[in-house]
This record gives C-alpha cells, structure tokens and sequence, in this order.
C-alpha cells in the first residue's frame, strides 16, 4: 500500500465529504480519528469508505493524530483536515512522488480562501485567494520514530530535524477553508486556539514557535498589549536559540520576527524594525516579510531627512523591495504577508522612488500594483503623483479625475497641486479649501505630508 491519509474530526459533517472525494485518487486508504462527533460525520466518513479510530478529545491535536499511526499501512503518510481539499491533479504529483527512495517530506502550498463559497480554480488562481500560498509539511515517508508533536499546531517536529532527513517543496496545492473569520467563529477556534497555546507555552516556556503562534492569535483578538509582551518573550528565545545560548535545534525564525516587526511597524518603532531584519539576515534567515518592512521603515525614516540625504538609503530601499516583488513567483519556506511580493509590494515600491525624485520609474511601479489590484487607492493616487512630477499635468489631471467623486483630503490637496502646476491658481485655491473641509492632507500618507506643505506655503501671504 502507498499513501494512507490520515485525519482527525470533530462534527466535520459539512466539509468532510469534500475533502474525502478530493483525495479519492491519491491514497489507498483513509483512516480518521473521530474525537466525538454528534452529527454524521462517522457515517459520512464510513460511507465514503475510510476507517474510524475513536479517540476521547483532551486537548492535545497531537496525541489525536497520533492514535491513527498503529492503523496505517501505506509506506506514505498524507496529513490533511477536513477544511482542506487537495487540487485537481494534484494526485498524480503525490502518487510519483511517493515512488521516490530520496525524499522523506513533502512540503504543499496551502490556499487561504477568501470564502466559503469559492471554487478551488478560484482559490488557486488567487482570485479567491487571501495572502500568498505557504508551504506546509504534510506528506511524510512513514518511519518507527515519526510522530506529532504539540498539543495545537502539531507537527512532527523531531522527525523532520533529523540528520539526513530530506525536505523538498511538492507541486501539490491544498485548498483551505479553514482560515476563512466566520468559519474560525463558527467553530470557536480562536478560544481553542489560545487556550491550548496557552498550555503549550506552559509545558515548554522556551518555545519560540509555540509563543509566536500565541501572539498571533493574541494579534486576532484585538489584545495587542499582550501580544507584544509575548512576542517578546518568543523574540528571546529565538535569539538565544540562533546564537548557541539556548537547547536543541534553531526553530523556525520568521512568523516570531514577522510579528515582532509587524507590531513595531503599527508602533511606528522602524529603529526596532529595522533591528529585527537585520539580526534575522545576520543569522541567514532572509524573507520577504522581513526585508519588506525593514523597507518600510528606512523609507519612513527618509522622510525626515533632507531630500540630498535620502540617496543611499532610499537605494537600500529599492533593493529590498524589488528582491521582494522578485519572489511572486517563489514558494518560502514561511507565510508570505498578504501583499508584500505583489500589490503591496510595487505601491512601496513607487512611494520610494517618488520620495527619490525619480518619477518616470515610480509610475510603471504603481501600474503594476494596479495590474494585480485595480482597486488599490494608495497606487492609484500614486500614479497621479508620478505624472505631475514628471512633469505631465494634463495627464495627472485625467488620472485623477475618476477619484475626486468619492476622494477624500488627499485627492483634493492633489488636485490644488496640479492646477498650481498648469498656472490655474483660482482653482488651486478652490481645490485646496475642498480639501481641507475633508481633513488634513497627508493624514494618511506621511510621505505627502511634505508635497501639501509647499501647496498650503503658496497661499500664505507675503510678509
């Protein structure tokens, strides 16, 4: 026997059938453990040929996944749940990768839905997908010593950091609907989620994954406070581990500096941004969630120097956002934030180069934040400021005009401006109180705060 899959349910009536059928081609036989369900998903596994294993629920993931291990027989282990559904196609790739003496784990991308709804070619093209895939491990050469570890986020961590254990990336895409928010609410996975985090970090305080997961979901309940605290704690351990301090093997560096970071950011703290990148790159942990925001940061620090400052450390900018969107294509080893290889990406991108004085290369920039994102206000407005500082005002103006109906301080500042540009000092008149009945211009882009100074300086008296 090749592949066994391997399950573990919970009144999973609704989405089980869907994930059993899309497997149906690539396993030989699909053992689930039943944690006590009360709806049909016994009888709905069991018709759909699988063995039940019931197992009492006591809060351990891994324990559960564990008690499907004496019941496989396939010399393949594939790991889904119920809210996932493997590609079309996608058994062939598992069934020849499963013929190979050389590999011991898979790694899928997973698809974050953006509803219940979606079809997975919609899931998969990114149309109804939320974020960019990441990689997870999920097909494992079964072994005597292979187990799960982890009470919540289980993975067979021991297994897999063995020497000589060989991991590679397999052309095999789930679809997952499990991350989708009214579905998490639906199942209280939140709750369960940070109270068995909670045990996990108890059980081994060191844990730096663990505690970065427990941040994330402290991120998701809106106790930021805390979140930060723990992040920290996780930040500790993980630098401990990196440099020789800590027991056992380095963990996992990403998710805990992404989220450090990402708290930084929302703090406008860029010097512990920034820091948290580079002692990430000094440890030879490189990620676009990392270099992304050590761009945003060092590009909002060069705001507040001089414009003849800002050259080298702009270029650093650019670097680290064209490696970014470079990597579209590239699967890491850890989750991609939403954007930062693509949409988000290229508007920093133009920002930085506008900030540069360099408009002709921000503007095919903003072009393709919107070739992904046509919606995206930042590069639409983007686009705007890169032809008026090149020196095109009509075609500005014709870029603007289809945002002024719903625009808010912004586009009305930058309507001011044009007019100003083209000699219609009136209108820019007109234009700039519009504005200012909206808010404060550059409220929510810093980086124009310094284009609607000069614009309000031009109407100031002479004295």
């Amino acid at each position: 026997m090749l592949i066994s899959l391997c399950m573990i349910v919970k009144d999973e009536e609704e989405m089980l059938p869907g994930c059993l059928d899309s497997v149906r081609d690539a396993v030989d036989e699909m053992v689930i453990v039943d944690t006590g369900s009360s709806d049909r998903t016994v009888e709905l596994a069991e018709a759909a040929g699988a063995r039940v294993v019931y197992r009492a629920w006591d809060d351990d993931f891994a324990a559960a996944r564990n008690a499907a291990l004496p019941e496989l027989q396939g010399r393949w282990i594939l790991h889904l749940d119920a809210d996932e559904r493997l590609a079309p196609g996608a058994a062939a790739t598992l069934r020849a990768v499963a013929q190979r003496s050389d590999l011991d784990c898979g790694m899928l991308p997973l698809h974050d839905a953006t509803h219940l709804g979606a079809s997975p070619a919609d899931v998969l093209s990114g149309a109804a997908r939320s974020g960019s895939p990441h990689p997870l491990p999920r097909l494992y050469r079964r072994s005597p010593d292979f187990c799960w570890e982890g009470v919540v986020h289980e993975s067979p961590t021991t297994w897999m950091a063995r020497e000589g254990r060989v991991i590679e990336m397999v052309d095999a895409p789930l679809v997952h609907y499990g991350a989708i928010d009214a579905y998490r609410e639906q199942k209280g996975k939140a709750q369960r989620n940070l109270r068995l985090l909670e045990k996990r970090c108890e059980q081994d305080p060191g844990d730096a994954v663990a505690r970065g997961y427990l941040s994330r979901e402290l991120i998701r309940a809106g106790d930021v406070p805390r979140a930060r605290s723990e992040v920290e704690r996780a930040w500790d351990s993980l630098v401990a581990a990196y440099e020789g301090r800590g027991s056992g093997r380095r963990p996992a560096a990403v998710q805990v500096a992404s989220i450090r970071a990402y708290l930084a950011l929302l703090a406008s703290d860029h010097s512990k941004v920034i820091e948290t990148a580079d002692r990430c790159l000094a440890f030879g942990v490189e990620h676009p969630n990392l270099r992304g925001m050590r761009a945003m940061s060092v590009r909002r620090q060069c705001q507040d120097l001089p414009p003849a400052q800002r050259g080298p450390l702009l270029e650093g900018v650019v670097r680290d956002l064209r490696w970014c969107l470079s990597g579209a294509d590239t699967q890491f080893g850890e989750e991609v934030m939403a954007g930062i290889t693509g949409a988000a990406g290229a508007t920093e991108l133009g920002v930085a180069l506008l900030l540069g004085g360099r408009p002709q290369e921000a503007l095919p920039a903003f072009r393709q934040a919107l070739a992904e994102d046509p919606e995206m206000r930042a590069a639409r407005i983007g686009v705007v400021e890169a032809l008026l500082d090149a020196g095109q005002s009509e075609e500005a103006l014709a870029e603007l005009q289809s945002l002024l109906p719903e625009g808010g301080a912004d586009e009305w500042a930058l309507a001011a401006c044009i007019c100003l540009a083209v000699g219609a000092g009136d209108d820019a008149a007109t234009f700039l109180s519009t504005a200012l009945s909206h808010g404060k211009p550059g409220a929510d882009a810093s980086y124009r705060v310094e284009r609607f100074v000069a614009l309000a300086a031009a109407f100031e008296p002479a004295t």
